[in-house]
Parts: structure tokens; C-alpha cells; sequence
């Protein structure tokens, strides 16, 4: 009887043993390659120009996932005639890969548009966005 509960004991104690690394749930990363604030200037994307300045801060990855996005722009003149006035909006944005991508209501042209910014070079991004029939670049380097 003594050496069935021994038995039974150890069994037991095997299941006490700590998860592996491998099997230990991953931390929450609250840090991105993106966090902090980008500043550059938009240029269309089939020729070079200087055009308007735009600066995009990065908050750290709140627990839902998202990123606190604050994105800023400067003056600027389309080639169609109607000055843009400087703006800032607030909105979230969230990383796919090695993306992040973020939407803001412009209040500009009053539709959704959405930058996605890549990695790019050592530490540099390139954003990107669509608006109207034009498509539009930034180099961004951290401010």
C-alpha cells in the first residue's frame, strides 16, 4: 500500500513541473518599429516635388492592439487650385505585418482615407496614401 501511494505521489508531483519557455504565454509587445514621431513631406508618387508637410506620432500598442495615431499636416496647393489648409486629427491605427495602417476622416476632401506606413531603410518608414485619383509618398524619419 505504501509504495502505491509513492507511486501515485510522484505522478502527481510530475504534473507540478514549470511550462517550458516554449509553452509560457507570450508578454503583451507594447512597443512597434513605429512608435514615436515620423515627420516628412508628401510627394505624388509617379515624379519628385516637395509638397505638404506631414508629421505622424505613434503612440505605444494599447492592450486592444491599437495604436494612438496623431497625424498633422502642413499647407499645401493641389495642381487644382484650392489651398489646403494645415489640420491635425486623432484617430487608431494597427499593425499587419510589417505595416501599420491607420484611417482618418480628411477633413479636407470629407472622406475616409488611410495611410499605411512600411518599414524602410535602417530607420526610416515610407507612407503611402491615396487621395482622389492621386497616389502620394513620404520618406519619414524619426523626429
Amino acid at each position: 500500500m505504501a509504495f502505491i501511494s509513492s507511486i501515485a505521489y510522484a505522478e502527481k508531483g510530475d504534473n507540478t513541473v514549470s511550462p517550458s519557455a516554449e509553452e509560457q504565454p507570450a508578454a503583451l509587445k507594447t512597443t512597434s518599429y513605429f512608435q514615436g514621431t515620423w515627420v516628412g513631406t508628401w510627394q505624388p508618387e509617379t515624379r519628385t516635388g516637395t509638397g505638404r508637410d506631414i508629421t505622424i506620432k505613434v503612440g505605444p500598442k494599447n492592450p486592444d492592439g491599437t495604436f494612438d495615431i496623431e497625424y498633422s499636416w502642413g499647407l499645401g496647393t493641389p495642381k487644382g487650385g484650392r489651398t489646403i489648409v494645415p489640420g491635425t486629427v486623432k484617430t487608431k491605427g494597427r499593425e499587419d505585418g510589417e505595416k501599420l495602417v491607420f484611417e482618418f476622416n480628411d477633413p479636407v476632401n470629407l472622406k475616409m482615407n488611410s495611410i499605411v506606413m512600411t518599414k524602410y531603410e535602417d530607420a526610416r518608414a515610407k507612407a503611402r496614401i491615396e487621395y482622389g485619383m492621386g497616389k502620394f509618398v513620404a520618406y519619414l524619419t524619426r523626429n
